[in-house]
């Protein structure tokens, strides 16, 4: 009669499968390190991304969240799923800055203030409007422009006038 034993395939099996939890758990600890960004601080990041600990030190990582309280300070706002520096609304930007290109479905990005615009100069020369000619805001070929009088005139009622005396 001949002993059937079964340790010799069963070693077999657990080897294979030794082996393959070994390459999972390494894919799984070396392919996400490959493509992140290694970090100090969340300031070497992106805007969308937060440095958070990983197995071969403090690597750039998205930070789900589900509403702004589960971020951190310097990623305020829940945008999109992920924890993300950026601004919503001037009021979010420190003095002298405002927010340009944020709204409802895009976080924005704090730039300084561009300093207020002088008011538009009466043209010079030829361009100027004589007694009884256009002047004021007119559509010039789609483009809305602002003609002035010459010297000695006023845009009454877009023409160029002499001043009642």
């Amino acid at each position: 009669m001949v002993k059937l034993t079964p340790e010799p395939p069963m070693r077999r099996v657990l080897a294979f499968l030794s082996m393959l939890c070994l390459a999972l758990f390494m894919w799984a600890a070396l392919i996400p390190s490959a493509t992140a960004q290694s970090c100090a601080s969340n300031a070497g990041c992106p805007n969308d991304q937060t440095c958070q600990p990983a197995l071969f030190g403090p690597q750039c990582r998205n930070m789900p969240c589900n509403a702004d309280l589960d971020c951190p300070f310097d990623r305020p706002f829940c945008f999109g799923g992920l924890c993300q520096a950026g601004c919503r609304s001037n009021a979010q930007c420190g003095g002298g800055l405002r927010c340009v290109g944020g709204n409802q479905f895009r976080l924005g990005v704090c730039s300084p203030r561009l300093p207020p615009s002088a008011p538009p100069s009466t043209p010079t020369g030829g361009t100027q409007a004589g007694e009884g000619q256009t002047c004021g805001r007119i559509l010039i070929g789609g483009v809305e422009k602002s003609r002035g009088c010459r010297s000695g005139l006023q845009c009454t009622n877009g023409r160029c006038m002499r001043p009642l005396q």
